[in-house]
């Protein structure tokens, strides 16, 4: 886990990721969906669902326009109510640029959907320099504890590109997590599949608080 030049270090190693890969999961716990949408353009369009405990990826397409996107979503949500399953704790889709329209289109149709912007600001922002940052450490907590296993699926291996590092504001460092405009510069791929798994993220568990992510000193 050496920094590079800058003093960016990866998140979690493919060890770390490998470690948690199983065949035949079965989650327990409040589901939660993420999606990160891309349009119809070089990246994916991808949906992760979570358990507790478990995480696999429900799709992932290169091209799906945003009606396509929420048919999908909704064919899941209805095979789900028609199984008697529990139903997804909520739906939270990046609405940065072309998501905008994926997130309303969506939210038409679906109750519990959440438009994600993160770049905000966190919920810990003594910590965190944005949500993202905020997420993908509470990702990293799950991963490093055992608590998450993942579908096995080398598309996962994205979250080891994903790199962090703490930047000094006032007299204490906050988390920060490379943009994905600096991973583009630097040739590393949009890392679509781990920001849709990060995105489940965003609000905790209603057992979960935030002193449970803390576990891991991140100053």
């Amino acid at each position: 886990e050496a920094a590079d030049a800058d003093d960016w270090l990866p998140l979690l190693t493919e060890e770390d990721i490998e470690n948690q890969f199983i065949v035949g999961g079965h989650g327990f716990g409040f589901l939660k969906v993420g999606g990160d949408p891309a349009g119809e353009g070089a990246n994916y369009n991808v949906v992760v669902t979570r358990y507790r405990n478990y995480a696999s990826i429900y799709f992932k397409e290169k091209k799906l326009n945003q009606w396509e996107f929420a048919k999908e979503l909704i064919d899941f949500h209805k095979s789900l109510r028609d199984g008697e399953q529990m139903l997804p704790l909520g739906y939270w889709i990046d609405k940065v640029g072309v998501g905008e329209g994926y997130y309303q289109t969506l939210k038409v149709d679906l109750e519990n959907v959440f438009g994600v912007n993160v770049g905000e600001k966190a919920d810990n922002d003594e910590e965190f320099i944005n949500k993202r940052a905020e997420v993908y450490w509470r990702l990293r907590q799950d991963i490093k504890s055992g608590r998450l296993q993942l579908e096995k699926n080398d598309d996962w291996f994205q979250l080891a590109q994903i790199r962090y590092k703490t930047k000094l504001e006032g007299r204490r460092g906050k988390i920060e997590i490379m943009s994905k405009e600096r991973m583009s510069k630097l040739g590393i791929a949009s890392p679509d599949v781990a920001d849709a798994l990060a995105l489940t993220y965003v609000m905790l568990d209603p057992y979960d608080t935030i002193s449970e992510f803390k576990e891991e000193k991140v100053g």
